[in-house]
């Protein structure tokens, strides 16, 4: 009985080396110029790799974010944008995605959507602005810095008279 036991494990790791091999294929052909290999583990789905939202070179998932709201009244608060601050603003959690992908991608977004998504967002007491403790928003400017590295991308809007 125990030569037959070997032979019944070697399909296994064949095909757990071709799960293996396919998983990586995307890796693997990025890394060393192999497009028709990167393409296939692209098309297979089987192969991640997170390069989807760095095509232009600004990666959105390693910012750190400063907002600063000025109030109608005149006083500026300032707040660094972290992942708690999200969890305190009530509503579905896809409009708070939303908002914070219209953050996360103001500068490659066109601007007429990004201010409409953040008008939204931070004026006439929206959620944004209510979750950061301000209601009464005039200005919304954001600020964006890559982690690590040097320069920021600012972002400014103001908000609409009622």
């Amino acid at each position: 009985m125990t030569p037959i036991a070997p032979l019944r494990t070697r399909p296994r790791q064949a095909l757990s080396v071709l799960l293996i091999a396919l998983g990586l294929s995307q890796a693997f052909g990025s890394l060393f110029g192999f497009s028709s290999i990167e393409s296939f583990g692209k098309w297979s789905l089987a192969s991640p790799l997170p390069l989807v939202f760095t095509g232009s070179g600004y990666e959105q998932f390693a910012l750190e974010i400063e907002i600063e709201l000025i109030n109608k009244d005149g006083t500026a608060n300032r707040h660094k944008l972290g992942r708690g601050d999200f969890s305190r603003i009530g509503g579905p959690f896809i409009r708070r995605g939303a908002y914070a992908l219209a953050i996360a991608f103001a500068p490659n977004l066109p601007p007429e959507l990004t201010r409409s998504v953040l008008r939204k967002a931070f004026c006439n007491k929206g959620p944004l602005a209510r979750g950061l403790t301000s209601d009464a928003v005039d200005k919304v400017s954001l600020f964006l810095r890559p982690k690590g590295a040097s320069g920021q991308t600012t972002v400014t809007f103001r908000c609409p008279k009622l």
